[in-house]
């Protein structure tokens, strides 16, 4: 049997007893430079010493040179990594790719599509599992690379994957369904057809969930599957805006479509509104809040768009979003539809339109007040904008947050400010 001796079992003593004191920063760097310096001189030993390119330094000082004057030399100025032996070994480890500091599956985990297949190979995938995969295989894809997940998403083949599976097992006659009473699964299997370039794909299957609402049911279920239609139509469009600093074009052309394909369907107009303004909002939404970030669309698809938006806009909520549009136009930009939009206000509200007090109508009223106010002054309008913010503040001063009130209270300093100026350079 092992018996530790008596000197072991007094040093483990003694460590409990007396614990070792932190070295200090100062010994920290010398304990650290000692072990280097010791490294170094055992790669050294092993791949020998340092040369020095023609016409160096070293080669210029001939023979004469001493041992200590080189050692000196050596010291003062570090070799660079390329003259180095030891460097060029330590580089040639560290660039190995089985040292990437990537993000790595733990191993003998299988990935969420590995995951897939095997249950599609055992005939055990559903839509539920297999929006699963998808869900985490995203997760994965954003956690390895989150500045380039679209990338990875179209690298990864996963939406292709479950198309083949949908196609293979039938299930695509009828994906209508799945696509309808899933909605997380087409939020997420959406993102990667689209990610992957699958637009034909998407529009599909999203043809096939249209038609479906041409199907007799009882009238408990319509509204159900009305409802459902409109997720789907939104996840379509959610799915064009999702990523990077694109232009919106393919996304406006998505909604073209699916309202030039409704519109060939036997639905009356306001269902065909219903269906589409989800989408539809999300993709006014995208085009004001990427204004600047993103490329400027082409003319001819933003003025396309915004006629989809007037054949959309049912109720006067849509004409704030219209106004604001035409702000943002690409080549033409212009404030006189958001004028006219907000000079129609003290009508609405001698006539007691209902409408005037609804909260979302109010936001929209503030918000293009606001941003009217801002593209006037941009553009030397100032008496405009003067009375762009009297009326929000005659109308809406107990709507107004406090951040609003501080940005008109500062939009109001400017306009005073630059007035006064151009009228000192008039005279």
């Amino acid at each position: 049997m092992f018996r530790s001796s008596q000197v072991l079992l007094s040093q483990s003593i003694a460590t409990l007893l007396h614990p070792r004191v932190p070295l200090s920063a100062p010994e920290a760097r010398k304990l650290f430079n000692v072990l280097t310096t010791s490294f170094r001189s055992h790669l050294d030993a092993e791949h020998g010493q340092a040369v020095s390119e023609p016409g160096s330094e070293a080669d210029s000082a001939g023979p004469a040179t001493s041992k200590s004057a080189i050692q000196k030399r050596t010291r003062a100025q570090p070799l660079h990594r390329r003259d180095n032996h030891v460097d060029r070994h330590l580089q040639s480890i560290l660039s190995n790719p089985l040292f990437n500091s990537g993000h790595i599956r733990p191993t003998g985990v299988p990935s969420p599509m590995a995951m897939f297949e095997r249950a599609v190979a055992h005939g055990m995938m559903d839509i539920d599992k297999a929006a699963y995969c998808l869900r985490h295989e995203k997760e994965y894809i954003i956690s390895s690379n989150p500045a380039k997940s679209r990338d990875g998403m179209k690298q990864s083949g996963a939406g292709l994957k479950v198309l083949r599976w949908l196609a293979s097992s039938e299930a695509i006659d009828h994906g209508g369904h799945h696509l309808l009473f899933n909605p997380h699964f087409s939020t997420i299997f959406m993102q990667f057809l689209i990610a992957e370039g699958l637009r034909d794909a998407a529009w599909t299957l999203t043809t096939k969930a249209l038609e479906l609402l041409t199907v007799p049911l009882p009238s408990s279920k319509i509204t159900e599957r009305r409802t459902k239609m409109r997720t789907l139509l939104d996840n379509l469009i959610r799915a064009e805006i999702s990523y990077g600093d694109v232009s919106l074009d393919s996304a406006y052309l998505c909604a073209e479509k699916a309202w030039s394909y409704m519109e060939g369907m036997p639905l009356d107009l306001r269902t065909r509104r219903l269906l589409l303004v989800p989408a539809l909002n999300s993709l006014i939404g995208q085009t004001r809040e990427s204004y600047g970030i993103r490329l400027p669309p082409s003319e001819e698809r933003f003025e396309s768009f915004l006629s989809l938006v007037t054949i959309v806009q049912g109720d006067r909520s849509f004409r704030f979003a219209s106004a604001h549009l035409h702000l943002l136009h690409p080549s033409r930009p212009s404030a006189e539809l958001a004028l006219r939009t907000l000079r129609r206000w003290p009508r609405m509200v001698l006539q007691s339109n209902p409408i005037i007090k609804a909260p979302l109508v109010r936001r929209q009223a503030i918000g293009l007040g606001l941003n009217t106010t801002k593209f006037l002054l941009d553009n030397d309008r100032y008496s405009e904008a003067d009375w762009v913010m009297q009326f929000l503040r005659s109308n809406f001063s107990e709507d107004l947050g406090e951040h609003q009130h501080q940005a008109l209270n500062d939009q109001v300093a400017e306009a005073s400010s630059l007035e006064m100026l151009s009228t000192i350079a008039l005279a």
